[in-house]
């Protein structure tokens, strides 16, 4: 599962800015939203009109700024870093996205951090606060930046356990298997995209 995916997704972000941008639109789409239908939000997001845009709340604001001159400045800024704590800081700095959805993007370019959403806290038995940021000055703090680091200290080398167990998890609940579950998440590869060029 992670294996067959996450290095070629990875790979992809780090190389092509397109991918970049779908990238975290994917995480965007998947947050409160069924992994199932994020592949039709992105496409909607990427290929669709208006009147087919998934985006509600605090997404709009991120869905924003992936469509702004920012988003290439900070693909330039973190695309060759593998430094978890510092791709976490960077992306969690896109409003509407906290820690652990940065930790997300962080793990889909292939630093090696897991995302802890509601399904690996309820698993592991943590605190639904214990990571949860509330964005605005907060994110300029000292405070904040101990915060990534602990996340990255916690989560850090075991992004393929957590991908894979997240997978087989999902998998049952939705009658597929894991792998389909892993490969839900080459929606972020353009239709087009060629590795290389």
């Amino acid at each position: 599962m992670y294996d067959n995916h996450v290095p070629i997704i990875s790979a992809a972000m780090r190389e092509d800015y397109e991918t970049f941008r779908r990238g975290l639109a994917f995480v965007v789409c998947s947050i409160r939203q069924p992994i199932m239908s994020v592949p039709d939000q992105l496409a909607a997001l990427f290929d669709g009109g208006e009147d087919d845009n998934p985006l509600f709340g605090h997404k709009w604001q991120a869905w924003d700024f992936i469509l702004s001159v920012r988003c290439r400045a900070l693909w330039e800024r973190i695309r060759m870093s593998f430094d978890a704590p510092r791709v976490i800081f960077e992306v969690s700095r896109i409003p509407g996205i906290g820690i652990v959805k940065a930790g997300f993007v962080a793990q889909l370019m292939g630093c090696d951090v897991a995302c802890l959403d509601s399904r690996n806290i309820k698993r592991d038995g943590r605190n639904v606060n214990q990571y949860r940021s509330r964005g605005g000055k907060q994110k300029e703090t000292r405070a904040y930046m101990r915060k990534i680091e602990a996340y990255a200290q916690d989560t850090g080398g075991k992004s393929r356990k957590y991908w894979d167990t997240w997978c087989r998890e999902v998998g049952k609940v939705n009658g597929i298997t894991a792998e389909e579950v892993s490969a839900l998440h080459l929606a972020i590869l353009p239709p087009n995209y060629i590795p290389g060029f």
